[in-house]
């Protein structure tokens, strides 16, 4: 199992935009908006405490069938994209949970703020991802391998409940990532997903 905490992350203020449903032009922003998506990314960085676990799986394993078995929950898609495949990489990144502690301190009398950083931390969170993403794309290729597309349960035709599974699969609790009866993951600023190793 792998595990990195405290790495660092570039929180990019473009994706911030989007996530806010703004162009990436500036120029259309209002100068009081500007400022305050300024001061929450600053906030963010703050207040983010990065942490991954991650672990590759690959075909020639002897248990490979039956962790792929476990993982489908009756998914097309999923078995579409481990069809063949030199195997896959399931992971769980998060940011912890002082900013969402912070976002909701905020609602109480500061309601853009609290969704401009609600906004950054899901852009923190999508980078947290990408940083293990990039590690595993430079194991991949020395393998001649290429990556999928991160594919996340509760998109497509996998259910919410592969979170789970997949937790199940990877030690979680080492970076404090639970799944509620409900479906939710706590911290809420976490992503958990599957890449899939194809042969290039």
């Amino acid at each position: 199992m792998n595990k990195i905490i405290g790495f660092k992350i570039k929180i990019r203020k473009n994706e911030v935009l989007r996530n806010l449903k703004y162009s990436s032009n500036t120029g259309n922003i209002p100068e009081n908006i500007e400022n305050i998506i300024s001061r929450q990314i600053e906030k963010g960085y703050s207040l983010i405490e990065p942490s991954v676990v991650f672990e590759t799986y690959k075909s020639s394993s002897a248990d490979y069938e039956d962790i792929v078995s476990s993982l489908l929950l009756g998914s097309a898609h999923i078995k579409d994209i481990l069809k063949d495949a030199y195997g896959f990489t399931l992971m769980a990144a998060t940011i912890g949970k002082r900013i969402e502690e912070e976002i909701e301190s905020l609602k109480e009398n500061d309601l853009t703020s609290a969704f401009v950083l609600d906004a950054v931390g899901s852009e923190a969170a999508e980078q947290s991802a990408n940083f293990v993403s990039g590690i595993i794309k430079r194991e991949a290729k020395r393998r001649e391998c290429y990556l999928s597309h991160r594919f996340l349960p509760g998109y497509g035709d996998w259910p919410l409940s592969a979170s789970k599974r997949i937790l199940d699969c990877l030690d979680s609790g080492k970076v404090d990532i639970k799944v509620r009866k409900s479906g939710i993951i706590n911290p809420r600023k976490t992503i958990i997903a599957i890449e899939s190793w194809l042969f290039a």
